[in-house]
């Protein structure tokens, strides 16, 4: 769409293809999750705040399969493959990136979870809890199993820690598997092993790697997905649209790629 004689804004699903020319397939997922998802990073890249999503991967997989002579149209494609709607934070799309993505990517090539679900509470659960719904961060629901995300900002707490009791208690009692995923378990490959193995289980999935140089394969991605994240905070996909558009074309240093 033109504003002015310099100036165009493109819709989220034709940014995030332009992008494709340019960014890598991990900084492509990391983008998409922040379009489709409940949040967007402030333009200095320092925070993330609550926002509506723009598009969802539906769309974005809809306006890249109609483009399929486009340069980046494949590494487009590639990208949703593990990306979600309705990501609450940076952090929540980086899970899903490492345990989803296919394990020829170095990922674990888990099936892709519903994220923020809304389960109320009801029956052994009301014993459990005051509450009258939880939000699971990212969820299963052909096992019935909840993966929450942990920060370090609030979990820790004395005030964290029993509110956790609380939840994890009210669901298990409504028949939910619950396993944490804690920051240093996302920091460390060895430790988010051990989670994406506990996760597969839950989910009846036995592991078998199939590719041979997957361990080298995993390092790497974690290695380009930390580079992508610290790309995408900082605003940089946003002004790399303009490198496509018209001659001349304007472009905030630093826009959020939800427009504010």
């Amino acid at each position: 769409m033109r504003i002015d004689e310099k100036t165009f804004v493109l819709s989220p699903e034709a940014l995030f293809l332009q992008l494709a020319r340019f960014l890598s397939v991990e900084a492509l997922a990391l983008v998409a999750c922040e379009l489709c998802g409940l949040y967007s990073m402030k333009p200095d890249g320092s925070d993330f705040v609550s926002a509506k999503p723009v598009s969802s991967v539906a769309s974005l997989l809809s306006f890249a399969s109609s483009a399929v002579s486009y340069p980046g149209n494949a590494k487009a494609k590639k990208a949703l493959g593990f990306s979600v709607d309705k990501s609450a934070s940076p952090a929540e799309s980086e899970l899903v990136a490492l345990l989803c993505a296919k394990q020829t990517l170095g990922g674990y090539g888990l099936p892709l979870p519903m994220m923020n679900y809304r389960v109320d509470v009801v029956g052994e659960g009301r014993k459990c809890t005051p509450r009258k719904f939880f939000v699971l961060d990212l969820f299963w629901q052909s096992a019935r199993l909840d993966v929450e995300y942990d920060s370090d900002a609030f979990h820790t707490s004395a005030a964290g820690i029993s509110s956790d009791a609380e939840r994890r208690n009210a669901l298990q009692a409504m028949g939910f598997s619950v396993i944490t995923v804690t920051n240093g378990q996302v920091s460390s490959a060895d430790l988010l092993d051990d989670a994406a193995c506990a996760i597969a289980r839950a989910l009846g999935i036995r592991f078998r790697h199939s590719c041979k140089t997957w361990n080298k394969r995993r390092f790497a991605f974690r290695r380009n997905l930390r580079a992508a994240r610290k790309l995408v905070q900082h605003g940089a996909p946003a002004c790399s649209a303009a490198i496509s558009g018209p001659p001349g074309a304007k472009c905030q240093k630093g826009a959020s790629l939800h427009g504010k």
